[in-house]
Order: structure tokens, then C-alpha cells, then sequence
């Protein structure tokens, strides 16, 4: 991801090569807009230390963040924080689709969002609870 991919003037973030490498673009919520904007303007250039990336996120020594390296760094802030699950980045992703549909968001917002290109993968994506479904029943069924 690059520089050129965040427009916090839109509130939006181009993915370019997705799952499945298909591009999308996502829109921001105002808090990682603000997060990404207080990393812009005060922590991308500590890392840096005098040099010139093109990569959004960099690591300590201004080096491109790998995945691996992501992986490890969500894995030791859930430690820290007594998450006792596993918890990759691939968890947001879960997280994410799961919350969106818990709060109402339609299945195929979802799947947009995350770039799926079937429905069936994005259902993969969604847990639902007996009790939202309690709840879908209660609100929904004509007999509830």
C-alpha cells in the first residue's frame, strides 16, 4: 500500500492488490482516518530517518512492514492486552464482517468491502450468533 493509495480529504483507502487481486476501494471510519493522519504527520517520519518510501506503513528502520511482520506485531499486542485467542490479521478481517452484520450492515455491503467476488465466501467471513438470530426471530417472524 502506498502513499498515493489514502485520500483522508475523502475518507477513503484503494486497495490495489486485494484478495483475489481485485482493487476496491474502502472508506475510512473517522477514527483510522484521524489514526492514519497523526501517523502521517508525526510517526512515518521518525521512521523514515532521512529516507524516501513510497510505502504507506514502514517499519523501525523505514523498511517496508512484510505481512510476517504484521502478523507479529498484532500477535504481541494481543498478548499484552490477555487476548486469549489467536488473533492474526486476518482476524480484523472476521471482526469486521461480523460486527458490520451484527449492527445491521447488509451481507452484500460486506462483501463489497472486503472484496469477495461470491457471497458464499463472504457468509464464510460472517459468525452469527444464536442469539442475533434470536433476535432476527423476535423482530422479523410475523409470529415472533
Amino acid at each position: 500500500m502506498c502513499l498515493g493509495d489514502v485520500d483522508l480529504d475523502q475518507g477513503v483507502l484503494r486497495v490495489n492488490k486485494g484478495k483475489g487481486g481485485r482493487a476496491r476501494v474502502v472508506p475510512l471510519t473517522p477514527v483510522a482516518a484521524e489514526a492514519i493522519e497523526r501517523y502521517l504527520k508525526r510517526g512515518r517520519s521518525k521512521l523514515l530517518v532521512g529516507k524516501a518510501r513510497r510505502e504507506l506503513f514502514v517499519g523501525d528502520r523505514g523498511a517496508l512492514i512484510h505481512r510476517a511482520v504484521a502478523g507479529r506485531i498484532v500477535q504481541f499486542w494481543a498478548k499484552r492486552a490477555r487476548v486469549k485467542k489467536r488473533v492474526t490479521c486476518h482476524t480484523f478481517r472476521h471482526s469486521v464482517a461480523t460486527h458490520l452484520l451484527q449492527h445491521g450492515a447488509d451481507i452484500r455491503h460486506i462483501q463489497v468491502l472486503l472484496g469477495h467476488a461470491s457471497l458464499k465466501t463472504t457468509e464464510i467471513y460472517t459468525r452469527v450468533e444464536i442469539g442475533d438470530l434470536r433476535k432476527v426471530v423476535a423482530r422479523a417472524h410475523p409470529r415472533g
